[in-house]
């Protein structure tokens, strides 16, 4: 067995971000809960905190990591950790924790079969696109967001990766003659638009596969087909406390549909469902694979 050395880089580069992350989990809880006073007071506290651990302890990981050894080829986790390393602890954290977690991470490369051209529809801070790109060498990636802020983390992150572009913008203004796709991922996004403005997305979208091509859906799955039904989910629960922490964007209320419902949607604008998998997503999520057949 291996000794557990707390003073490793691999051990802080953990350690240091969970006691961030944790303590404004817990300051943005407090904040639903108590008077501002008493939630100032344990925003001071949570912070005086992780200043001392930082200050102790970040000096001896500097050093430890100075001598880090290369990711071996199979460590697809610590090697896409490492791209975030340099973006702050908040995203870096999240990173890891995504590699380690979320088990559509680590299966998503199975599903390219040797599709080369993808397109990573609300990319995010690219944890799902630079999965990819550790993976599978020969593909080409276009990744959007609407989110400039996260756009700029994942240019950085792969900047120096030529097949790569990221750009901010919506789908639905991009023009229908445009460079085709083999691939398309919608991971995570659609809840927070209305339900006709995730017609009018998923129609986008699919105007740019490719035939043939993969439309790779993931979300929440509501109870019923009420589209406002989701919200007491785990999903929509996690969604809060991005949004208290300045994690994610404010795009309003959240919008789910049944697992028949988003079945129904890909249905409707031509996609033949070919695979689901309940087990690829965290809490309600579920994910769905669907073909372009023409």
């Amino acid at each position: 067995t291996t000794e557990f050395d707390p003073f490793s880089a691999n051990t802080l580069e953990l350690v240091l971000p969970t006691l961030a992350v944790g303590s404004f989990i817990a300051v943005a809880a407090i904040v639903t809960t108590r008077p501002s006073a008493t939630a100032l007071a344990a925003y001071a506290v949570a912070s005086l905190i992780d200043a001392a651990v930082v200050v102790v302890f970040l000096p001896i990981a500097l050093v430890r990591a100075t001598g880090r050894a290369p990711r071996a080829a199979s460590d697809w986790p610590g090697r896409v950790a490492d791209r975030y390393r340099h973006v702050g602890p908040v995203v870096g954290h999240y990173a890891a924790a995504k590699c380690r977690q979320d088990p559509l991470v680590e299966h998503l490369p199975e599903l390219f079969e040797g599709r080369e051209r993808v397109w990573v529809v609300g990319c995010g801070y690219g944890i799902m696109s630079t999965r990819i790109i550790e993976s599978c060498p020969g593909v080409r990636l276009r990744a959007i967001d609407v989110d400039g802020r996260k756009v700029e983390v994942l240019r950085a992150v792969l900047r120096d990766v030529p097949r790569v572009e990221v750009e901010i913008g919506d789908v639905r203004d991009h023009p229908h003659g445009e460079e085709t796709f083999d691939v398309a991922l919608l991971v995570d996004v659609l809840h927070y638009w209305s339900a006709e403005q995730q017609e009018s997305i998923v129609e986008a979208v699919v105007q740019r596969l490719a035939p043939g091509g993969r439309l790779i859906l993931r979300d929440g799955c509501a109870k019923n087909d009420d589209l406002r039904g989701g919200e007491a989910n785990g999903v929509a629960r996690g969604e809060r406390i991005a949004r208290a922490l300045g994690f994610t964007r404010d795009f309003g209320a959240f919008h789910f549909r049944s697992a028949s419902g988003w079945g129904e949607l890909l249905s409707r604008h031509g996609l033949r469902v070919e695979r689901i998998e309940p087990e690829w997503g965290t809490h309600s999520n579920v994910v769905w694979v669907a073909r372009r057949d023409s």
